[in-house]
């Protein structure tokens, strides 16, 4: 396979897994609920789709290139730039310390009990945790996008290439 078209099918590759994870999830959830709408999971999908698509072609090319000028090219930090560039956007997104939530508070219920998340501006450590497993999460499809990028990336070289791996 030319490599403009092994670039372009890893990159595909890359951008739908993601995709069809979030809109999986919500296939079942909705789907099962007392009243399913599929036009809701259209939503997700398109949605799910151009937020992956965003991130594989603002974020994730450049730091391809990168990693194949460095000579990185391999499976781990494939993935561990997925795992960065997805954790990334959302980090800086949802950062919890800003200026103007200076004052503010905010709490939920967390199916017990009201806990505060954030005090007078300030997160408390279930704002932190929560925080971190939105961060998480995001750094999750990101990897998931990392590990089908190597394998359609490894998966669409020559015979020979393979051989030598």
């Amino acid at each position: 396979m030319n490599s403009k078209r092994r670039w372009l099918l890893s990159l595909t590759t890359a951008t739908l897994v993601p995709t069809l994870l979030p809109t999986a999830y919500f296939s079942v959830v909705l789907l099962a609920s007392p009243y399913p709408n599929s036009g809701t999971i259209f939503i997700v999908a398109i949605v799910a789709f151009l937020a992956s698509l965003g991130h594989v072609a603002v974020l994730g090319i450049p730091g391809l290139l990168l990693l194949s000028r460095a000579r990185q090219f391999k499976a781990l930090p494939i993935c561990l730039l997925g795992f960065f560039l997805g954790c990334l956007p959302m980090g800086i997104w949802s950062w919890p310390l800003k200026a103007s939530l200076r004052g503010a508070s905010d709490s939920h219920w967390d199916g017990e009990k009201i806990v505060h998340s954030m005090v007078d501006g300030v997160p408390t450590l279930i704002g932190w945790v929560s925080y971190g497993e939105g961060v998480l999460s995001m750094g999750a499809f990101g990897a998931v996008a990392g590990v089908a990028f190597w394998l359609a990336w490894r998966n669409s070289g020559s015979s020979n290439n393979r051989k030598e791996r």
